[in-house]
């Protein structure tokens, strides 16, 4: 990131799910300004500065609801998971899908989702 913004040519990359990077998505879950990303996602803007970077980045956060059944796995031992189900009766209760991405682009969140 830092040589193509040193070199000014834009970059999109998706960020892993770190626990700084959950945590953000956290803060920003229950606010009114996501707007609508296309194909049934939903995004926000924000910025981000993780443990290593020289300075904040803008980040685009990205979401949508789960469709059909859910399976959760955990491990219990470190040779064995458990399996569990996510019931839809759960009244509710949303399962979300998330994404993020860090970007130097100006695009809007729209046309950054699709690319």
């Amino acid at each position: 990131m830092t040589d193509a913004e040193r070199l000014s040519i834009p970059y999109l990359f998706k960020l892993r799910q770190t626990r700084n990077v959950k945590q953000l998505t956290g803060q920003l879950f229950n606010t009114a300004d996501w707007e609508d990303a296309g194909q049934g996602w939903t995004g926000i803007d924000s910025t981000l500065r993780l443990q290593g970077w020289s300075r904040s980045r803008r980040v685009v956060v990205l979401r949508r609801r789960l469709q059909g059944d859910v399976a959760l796995i955990q491990r219990v031992e470190p040779q064995q998971l458990l399996l569990s189900t996510v019931e839809k009766s759960w009244g509710r209760a949303r399962c979300m899908s998330t994404r993020l991405l860090i970007t130097n682009r100006s695009d809007p969140i729209l046309a950054l989702a699709q690319l």
